[in-house]
């Protein structure tokens, strides 16, 4: 009887789940494995850069020395012989050899100097910045959307995504609405929240699982949260890996704050971290368009306009809403695209 994978990974993530959850396995930890993994795997899986470049400059030295060894005498002695003779020509290039490897290598941490400077200058770049942000992000929690999304992903072709999905709530509302649906979020402890509710939220970016996914299957996908604080280079390559993972008639929804609102209505601390800035509905329809993504329509919310007053609406207070509509523009929108075939 062959060993059920998915069924023992499930219970691997559901143990790690529960020893974090009850402090035993603290995330600092997992973290440190994580760098000592990256520290000392070998050069060509590991991702530390610092340490591959290290690794790669010890062993740009060549050893030129010939090996003689051997079980048969006549041929250790033939070995030797040769040895000699061709010692002159085996040690020059060598030497050669390692002075190439030794400038290509120098080239190159001179040039990991350069871009690592480039990573701290430009915003969202520099992975301490990134990490940093990651922390800041605070769900943006927004129901009032379910019903159109609901009724407009209803028609899916297959499995519909959902990034960030945050604890799950928007997974829940189509689940609940009779969609198969799943999420991916980056903040571990929002995805173990949502898979404690029963919910399937993968502790993962909407990128690194859109290139796993293989191209054409995927039903449906809605993205809200993270084109929020997207670059705008980011937001293309996320609309390119959407179009090659979505199937023929499969559909996206992108749920994003108005620019303009979004300052108002986001933390600071999230705002001032985030690489990029919501994109405007009309950009997003030039993006997708161009991406195999048409039938594209735009739904928007009105800006809330809190008044003290709590009885019936006068009709001042009708026209300050109007005002306010005027003034500070939608709130948020809802862009549908439809996979063309």
């Amino acid at each position: 009887m062959g060993i059920d994978q998915q069924r023992l990974m499930a219970e691997i993530h559901a143990e790690v789940r529960d020893r974090r959850a009850s402090g035993e396995l603290p995330e600092d930890l997992e973290a440190e494995l994580d760098a000592l993994f990256e520290r000392y795997a070998p050069p060509s899986v590991s991702n530390d850069f610092v340490a591959v470049l290290e690794r790669a400059e010890v062993q740009t030295h060549i050893d030129y020395g010939i090996p003689l060894a051997s079980k048969h005498p006549a041929l250790k002695l033939f070995k030797k012989v040769l040895g000699r003779f061709m010692a002159w020509y085996v040690r020059s290039l060598a030497i050669q050899v390692s002075e190439f490897a030794a400038t290509i290598t120098r080239s190159v941490r001179l040039l990991g100097e350069r871009v690592i400077q480039l990573e701290r200058s430009v915003p969202g770049a520099d992975p301490a910045v990134a990490r940093e942000r990651q922390r800041a992000v605070v769900e943006a929690v927004d129901h009032e959307w379910d019903e159109h999304l609901v009724r407009f992903l209803k028609g899916a072709p297959g499995r519909v995504l959902v990034a960030d999905a945050g604890r799950g709530g928007a997974v829940a509302a189509l689940r609940a609405g009779g969609i198969d649906a799943y999420g991916v979020e980056p903040q571990r402890a929002l995805a173990d929240e949502a898979n404690v509710a029963g919910l399937e939220v993968r502790s993962d970016s909407v990128f690194t699982h859109l290139l796993a996914v293989p191209a054409g299957t995927l039903g449906g996908v809605l993205l809200t949260g993270v084109v929020d604080r997207l670059a705008i280079g980011e937001a293309l390559a996320l609309a390119d890996a959407v179009s090659t993972a979505l199937a023929p008639d499969g559909r996206l929804a992108i749920l994003t704050t108005a620019p303009g609102q979004w300052a108002r209505t986001r933390p600071p601390v999230e705002v001032d971290l985030a690489p990029g800035r919501p994109l405007h509905p009309e950009t997003w329809e030039h993006i997708l368009s161009a991406r195999q993504i048409g039938e594209l329509t735009i739904a928007e919310r009105a800006s809330s306009f809190e008044l003290e007053s709590s009885d019936e609406e006068t009709a001042v207070a009708r026209d300050l809403r109007r005002v306010a509509h005027e003034l500070l523009g939608p709130e948020a929108y809802l862009v549908f695209g439809v996979r063309e075939r």
